[in-house]
């Protein structure tokens, strides 16, 4: 593939990303409402706050740390940190049950964890 090609093809991509987000917007704010998408941020918002804290120091770490250390080992010390962590937000979040599928929360940020630690170890190989 040549460079202009490569250009285009980033840029045709970003574009419909960033249309196919506009358009999803639109059709949440159209049939959900105010407090559903209210509801649907802070269901995401909070997924995120989970993998933020389960992440923390992995994505460096594990890249620095391919080179020494057998990624078997790796992939799982970092695995179990990322279980108890998500385990440590279900208990919290049992108290906080106003928030819409609260438990859903932990299995979704711990899904999202482990494939930025899949790519994490896949750049550490690069």
């Amino acid at each position: 593939m040549t460079f202009k090609k490569s250009i285009v093809f980033t840029f045709a991509s970003k574009v419909s990303v960033s249309a196919l987000g506009l358009i999803m917007v639109v059709l949440i704010s159209r049939n959900l409402g105010a407090v559903g998408r209210g509801q649907l941020s802070l269901f995401i918002s909070s997924i995120a706050l989970v993998q933020l804290i389960a992440d923390f120091g992995n994505s460096t770490a594990i890249i620095n740390l391919s080179y020494k250390i057998n990624q078997r080992k790796l992939w799982l010390s970092s695995l179990i940190w990322i279980a108890g962590i998500c385990l440590l937000s279900f208990v919290v979040l049992c108290f906080l049950r106003h928030l819409p599928y609260y438990y859903l929360i932990p299995f979704a940020a711990f899904l999202f964890s482990a494939i930025n630690l899949n790519q994490m170890l896949l750049m550490g190989n690069q």
